[in-house]
């Protein structure tokens, strides 16, 4: 199967409503749908964007894809798989990647989680994503998540004062009660002492763990030993092409990866199976467009240790249809081959 043609279109991708969080408000924002045609007929597509708050362009995103592509028409898509640069940028890989795979799951009738990794379900269960100030509407958001059938919850926190964010926290606790996870989000904006201050007010007994508490990896040992709650990290692209020995460094049990921060859904499986059950990999979203998140849902479904992902995103951005939107707290992905029509 050879690549016969390429298409590089920008995708808005628009919020139905703006997200805070502890390193700023995340917001409309351009993005790239890659599509890749073969000389049998069948188009494979991938699509990325620059991630929120990242100094990358849209348009050195586009130009940095379009090389790889024009240098890969009339080339076999199995060596392309075989042979990816190292040196592309995550989120242009995450793209040429997901359209490479898109062409080899739909020639194999498979749909990408069961190309991915035979036997895989299809089934993905999700998080709740709830981001507010007042307490209360935490405590509302966090009951109706429950009655929703989440698993667990994530709470953004660090936008508000310490004291308001143990507040915030405690509401979010007591919606949850003891059989929803609550996971808390600091976007690296506590200092060590702030965030083991909240924690002490909150109880460790309330929270599974805290997602990028402090500034500095170097410190979430630190804030664990003195809070006893986990710290995960959101890898980042600097740990893109070495991605085991980054997280084993970190001594996290649990680690959270955006397929456009690591550079595509192959290394996520990759390292979650090396890292084997001493670590949990929670596949998250970036706020993406459909296809984006399709191929993040389907790593999910691969990944071997369960866990509930943070790709319940669906209705935040205009145009993902309903059948990436969570139901009873998971995704069904369709049975079709490949990423998916979307």
């Amino acid at each position: 199967m050879r690549l016969k043609s390429f298409t590089l279109e920008t995708d808005d991708i628009r919020l139905t409503q703006e997200l805070t969080t502890g390193s700023g408000s995340v917001g409309d924002r351009s993005g790239l749908v890659l599509a890749l045609r073969s000389a049998d007929g069948p188009v494979g597509r991938g699509a990325t964007a620059p991630l929120p708050g990242a100094a990358q362009r849209l348009d050195d995103l586009a130009a940095e894809i379009e090389r790889w592509a024009s240098a890969h028409v009339n080339h076999d898509i199995d060596e392309a798989v075989t042979t990816m640069p190292t040196d592309l940028t995550p989120a242009a890989r995450f793209a040429i990647h997901t359209a490479l795979i898109d062409l080899q799951a739909q020639a194999a009738e498979a749909p990408l989680a069961q190309f991915l990794r035979v036997g895989s379900g299809m089934a993905v269960a999700t998080n709740a994503l709830v981001s507010s100030e007042s307490a209360a509407e935490v405590y509302e958001r966090c009951r109706s998540a429950v009655d929703d059938g989440f698993s667990a919850v994530k709470l953004k926190v660090g936008f508000v004062e310490p004291g308001a964010d143990a507040t915030r926290i405690i509401a979010a606790s007591e919606a949850c009660g003891s059989g929803t996870h609550l996971r808390l989000d600091a976007n690296c904006s506590w200092a060590l002492d702030d965030a083991v201050h909240v924690i002490g007010r909150v109880g460790r007994h309330r929270v599974q763990y805290v997602e990028d508490p402090v500034a500095d990896v170097g410190e979430y040992a630190s804030f664990t030993a003195e809070t006893g709650v986990e710290a995960a990290v959101d890898v980042p692209p600097e740990w893109a092409n070495d991605l085991v020995a980054r997280i084993e460094s970190s001594s996290c049990r649990y680690v959270v990866m955006k397929p456009a921060a690591v550079g595509g859904v192959d290394r996520i499986l990759g390292s979650a199976v090396a890292l084997g059950d001493d670590v949990t990999t929670i596949v998250s979203s970036s706020i993406d467009g459909p296809i984006a998140l399709a191929a993040a849902a389907h790593v999910a479904a691969a990944v071997p240790v369960p866990a509930a992902h943070g790709l319940a995103t669906g209705p935040l951005v205009e145009g993902v249809p309903p059948e990436l939107f969570p139901v009873h707290g998971s995704i069904n992905l369709p049975t079709t081959s490949g990423v998916g029509d979307f």
